[in-house]
């Protein structure tokens, strides 16, 4: 059973671990998508093993089969894609957008990722491109 409030669960073990009053407004859709989430807030995980590690993350949204699937406290971060973001653990403000793709550290910040099979290049950078080939660019927040 889901405690908290605005919480929709979908799949055969989403959200299994919601069981604080603290846990809000959290959407899983897919088998054991988000399936560890103990008091995290406002967090979308769409796909099969989607953020199943996150137990107090709050923000992310994540799109894809095993996308996010590391993230354990980290917060607003963006993945879409198979296994996107999956070595975020503690990083925020990450944005990983294809299959495979990670930032550079699991406790990486502010990292744009767009590719498939590539890791960023470190905090406040874009990054596009394979494993094959790649540009990145340095940016100030």
């Amino acid at each position: 059973m889901v405690h908290g409030d605005n919480n929709t669960a979908v799949g055969l073990g989403a959200l299994k671990e919601a069981n604080e009053a603290g846990i809000n407004r959290n959407t899983a859709v897919g088998h054991t998508a988000a399936t560890n989430l103990t008091t995290g807030a406002s967090n979308t995980a769409i796909g099969s093993r989607a953020m199943t590690a996150v137990v107090t993350g709050d923000n992310n949204t994540v799109i894809g089969e095993s996308a996010g699937t590391s993230i354990l406290g980290g917060y607003r971060n963006t993945c879409i894609g198979q296994a996107a973001g999956d070595g975020i653990t503690t990083g925020f403000n990450n944005i990983c957008l294809g299959s495979a793709t990670d930032p550079s550290a699991a406790d990486a910040e502010n990292q744009f990722i767009i590719g498939y099979n590539f890791s960023g290049n470190g905090d406040n950078k874009v990054s596009i491109g394979s494993s094959s080939g790649y540009v990145w660019n340095s940016y100030t927040v």
